[in-house]
């Protein structure tokens, strides 16, 4: 290394020694600035090195707002992804081929496609929304390891979902909150559920596309839409009737209207004109009343932390947590600044979590 220790690389990239440790280690990558600032401390070839961002997580997720995330919130997502990593090798070994697509695409065409062959697979009906369970099972067909986590409603980022794709691994992780509404989790598991189809190909912007429309189409399909759309123009009352549906089949108020208006706007008819400002206002201020997942599953939003490991993990048919348990027993000892790197949570609850983990352990 040219003569140069861990300290003398750290400096020289403007990072902490321990970054470069753990560079070294395999356990994270340093970032593309990063990178060619080590090529240049080691005197190689940038291409020399580069053979390992490859395998940089893949990340997928918006806010509750539907919106980008931040910069910072980019930046731990990528930081869970390199803590997932090492997480894996104490997952069992998956004795299935994954089901993903072999050729995603965010044309609307495909996404039909994709959505009908897979509602056929699940048996149901062309106006059948499918149930939680129903979605968790298919994330399960993918692949996926689902990680729940109580991020809170004030959670500022990626408060619902997170989608975490591993390209050297056999894992594709989605992080969910059991904080978010129950009228919208159903959108988020299939949010998610269509990420892992596609996000070994489709990323950013065609991936979010892919998702979005994935979603909309397998939790309220054009048939209940279609259904729907007639029912909202015959209404003397037409946002009671949103809400009917809504509450019906377990979706958002917006998820109906969206829908009615979509199919409206395919077959270039008028939409509901249900979507104003004023709509939206008033479904916002209705989220505050909402229950959320965490509060069905566990009956509070609080629960202890024994309670929330064992429903959430036979609920979700995760192993997440042993695995957690299984890397601190070889570690010696419970480790929070892991557990908190990895789920994205605060050091007290992480701490409360790694040491029920570490005692849970035989």
């Amino acid at each position: 290394m040219r003569g140069l220790n861990q300290a003398a690389l750290a400096q020289a990239c403007g990072v902490s020694r321990e970054a470069v440790s753990k560079w070294f280690a395999g356990e994270s990558l340093p970032r593309p600035a990063k990178l060619k600032t080590l090529a240049q401390a080691l005197g190689l070839d940038l291409a020399a090195l580069q053979v390992s961002v490859a395998s940089e997580p893949v990340i997928a997720y918006r806010t509750h707002l539907r919106e980008a995330p931040s910069e910072r919130a980019r930046a731990a997502a990528l930081e869970m992804g390199r803590h997932f990593r090492q997480l894996q090798a104490f997952m069992e070994p998956r004795l299935f081929t994954a089901r993903v697509l072999e050729n995603p695409s965010d044309d609307e065409g495909a996404v039909r496609r994709t959505v009908d062959a897979l509602r056929a697979t699940m048996g149901l009906a062309a106006d059948e929304s499918p149930t939680w369970l129903q979605l968790i099972e298919q994330l399960q067909l993918t692949g996926a390891q689902i990680a729940p986590v109580l991020w809170g409603r004030e959670k500022v980022g990626h408060e619902n979902a997170l989608t975490i794709h591993l390209p050297d691994g056999p894992h594709t992780w989605v992080v969910i909150s059991l904080s978010a509404c129950t009228d919208d989790f159903k959108y988020w598991l299939a949010h998610e559920l269509g990420h892992c189809l596609s996000l070994h190909r489709l990323a950013e912007e065609a991936g979010e596309r892919f998702a979005e429309r994935f979603a909309q189409l397998m939790v309220f399909p054009d048939a209940l839409a279609d259904r729907c759309l007639q029912e909202l123009r015959q209404s003397p009352d037409p946002l009671a009737k949103a809400r009917d549906y809504a509450g019906l089949h377990g979706v958002s108020v917006v998820s109906v209207v969206k829908s009615a208006d979509r199919l409206a706007q395919a077959r270039g008819e008028a939409a509901t004109g249900m979507a104003s400002e004023a709509f939206y206002e008033a479904w916002s201020r209705e989220r505050l009343r909402q229950p959320t997942v965490a509060s069905q599953l566990f009956g509070t939003d609080a629960p202890t932390v024994d309670l929330f490991v064992q429903k959430s993990s036979t609920f979700f048919k995760t192993a997440v947590f042993d695995a957690i348990g299984r890397l601190q027993a070889e570690q010696g000892g419970h480790s929070p600044a892991f557990v908190s790197a990895l789920l994205n949570i605060d050091l007290p609850q992480a701490r409360e979590l790694s040491m029920y983990l570490s005692r849970s352990q035989p």
